[in-house]
C-alpha cells in the first residue's frame, strides 16, 4: 500500500509540475503576441543639447491630420482654436471622424449667476473664437460643478489635457491647448501607442458620461 502511495503522490507532483509548465508557458505567449507600448517624450520649452524629444505643436497636428475614425480630447484652457483644430475639422469633414470634446467652463465675475445661461454662454464663445465652421462639429461635454461652485462652494475644474486618436495613440501631458503651452512655456507630455492604455482612458471620460457626471453642451 505505501508502495502504491508513493507512487500515487509522485504522479500527483508530476501532474502540478505539468500544470504550473503549461500555464506559465500560456503566459509568455500572451506577453509575447501583446505589442510593447510605444512611448515618446513630447516637449514645449529649450531643448537640452542632447534634446530627443518631440514638439509638442507638432505632434498635435500629425495626431489630428493622421485620425481616421475617432478623436477625444479633454481640455482645460483653449485659445487659437481656428488653427489648432483646422486640421481635426478637415478629418471630419472629409474622412467623417468622430470627436468628442471634454472642456472645462471656467467662470468669471461678468459671467451670468444662472448657470444654465453661462454654460450657453461658454457655448457661443466656444464655436465663434475656436471653432467657427458651422458643420460636422464635435460633441462637447463638461462638469456640472464647474458653473455651480459659487453656489455649491465645491470648486472643481476639468484639469485633464489628453487627446486619444483612433482608440490607440494617447498625447497626455502638461501642456494646455494655447499658444503658451505650444510655443513657450516649459511643457512635458508622452505620445502613447497602446490600445490597453487608449481604451483604459476612453472608458474613464465615457465613464463619467454613464454615471452623470460629465453632461452634454
Amino acid at each position: 500500500r505505501a508502495h502504491h502511495q508513493g507512487r500515487g503522490a509522485r504522479r500527483d507532483r508530476a501532474t502540478a509540475r505539468t500544470s504550473v509548465l503549461a500555464l506559465l508557458a500560456v503566459i509568455i505567449a500572451e506577453r509575447t503576441l501583446q505589442p510593447v507600448p510605444r512611448v515618446h517624450l513630447v516637449w514645449t520649452g529649450p531643448e537640452a543639447q542632447r534634446a530627443r524629444a518631440r514638439d509638442t505643436a507638432v505632434v498635435l497636428r500629425e495626431l489630428f491630420d493622421s485620425a481616421n475614425a475617432s478623436v477625444l480630447i479633454a481640455g482645460y484652457a483653449f485659445d487659437h482654436g481656428r488653427e489648432l483644430f483646422a486640421p481635426l475639422h478637415a478629418a471630419m469633414a472629409s474622412r467623417g471622424v468622430t470627436v468628442r470634446a471634454f472642456v472645462n467652463i471656467e467662470r468669471h465675475r461678468d459671467d451670468p449667476e444662472d448657470p444654465d445661461a453661462c454654460v450657453r454662454q461658454f457655448a457661443a464663445t466656444f464655436f465663434r473664437d475656436h471653432w467657427p465652421w458651422p458643420t460636422p462639429r464635435p460633441e462637447l461635454f463638461f462638469d456640472p460643478r464647474t458653473v455651480s461652485s459659487h453656489r455649491t462652494g465645491e470648486y472643481a475644474s476639468l484639469h485633464a489635457k489628453c487627446v486619444v486618436v483612433d482608440g490607440e495613440h494617447t498625447l497626455i501631458g502638461s501642456a494646455d491647448f494655447t499658444d503658451r503651452a505650444h510655443t513657450r512655456n516649459v511643457e512635458a507630455g508622452a505620445l502613447i501607442s497602446d490600445r490597453r492604455f487608449a481604451d483604459r482612458l476612453i472608458d474613464q471620460l465615457h465613464g463619467l458620461i454613464n454615471a452623470g457626471h460629465l453632461l452634454p453642451l
